[in-house]
């Protein structure tokens, strides 16, 4: 769960200014989420501020449970870092046994071997999938996500897709950026608003994809160039 209490936040995008929150104070209880915005293009901003990463210029944003970083963005997969030595700073952040990750992680990849090989030097599936298989070694009781889910009829996507089901069971889920709106259809129950400086549970799902036709559309950059990559590496 997480609240929001008399939030205020914007940015400034090109000397734009863009509201995201204006006092807004709202609880978000468990339950499965599609992050829809009146201006797509804040949702990586919409995602930070749930997540801790970016605090708001005025309030507070409290999470009730451990929440996950947004699973899906792969900015730290760059440079010369082994898969390997991820997995030892994630096992560490979390208190987690760095053996039995590298366990699970080797049964769920592809390519097991990748973990001993320079993340750089990674495909763009390669890197897909190693970032969706970390986000299931901690027990978060928010998982916030973004960009799309693994989906190819694929050994990876089968054995992920019941897993991350099992670890989401009664949490909450916020999902941004995950595709067309049949996509938030199949993942998602509800959803959370970012509208002109409000921010909302809109229970009727269907309704909020049908007024917030941006859902329509990826709102991060990042979620566009992971798609590439995993087109070019189908091709």
């Amino acid at each position: 769960m997480i609240t929001l209490k008399n939030v205020s936040d914007a940015i400034y995008l090109d000397d734009v200014k863009y509201v995201l929150a204006r006092d807004v104070s709202v609880t978000i209880p468990p339950g499965r989420y599609a992050l829809l915005l009146g201006e797509p293009t804040l949702g990586r901003y919409a995602i930070d501020l749930l997540a801790g990463s970016r605090p708001p210029m005025k309030g507070q944003v409290v999470c009730h449970g451990l929440r996950s970083w947004p699973i899906g963005r792969g900015g730290v997969l760059y440079g010369k870092l082994l898969g390997g030595h991820i997995v030892g700073l994630i096992a560490r952040l979390y208190g987690l046994d760095r053996t039995l990750c590298e366990v699970i992680l080797k049964g769920l990849l592809t390519q097991p071997d990748q973990l001993d090989g320079i993340v750089s030097d990674w495909t763009g599936l390669m890197r897909r999938e190693f970032l969706y298989a970390l986000a299931l070694l901690p027990k978060f009781n928010v998982h916030l996500v973004e960009g799309t889910l693994p989906s190819q009829p694929n050994r990876f996507a089968s054995l992920w897709a019941p897993l991350f089901g099992e670890r989401t069971l009664g949490q909450t889920v916020i999902m941004s950026g995950i595709g067309p709106p049949s996509e938030f259809m199949k993942y998602c129950d509800m959803a959370l608003v970012f509208d002109g400086g409000q921010v909302f549970i809109e229970p009727d799902l269907e309704n909020a994809l049908t007024r917030y036709t941006f859902a329509q559309q990826s709102s991060e950059s990042t979620n566009r160039e992971s798609l590439d990559d995993e087109e070019e590496e189908v091709l």
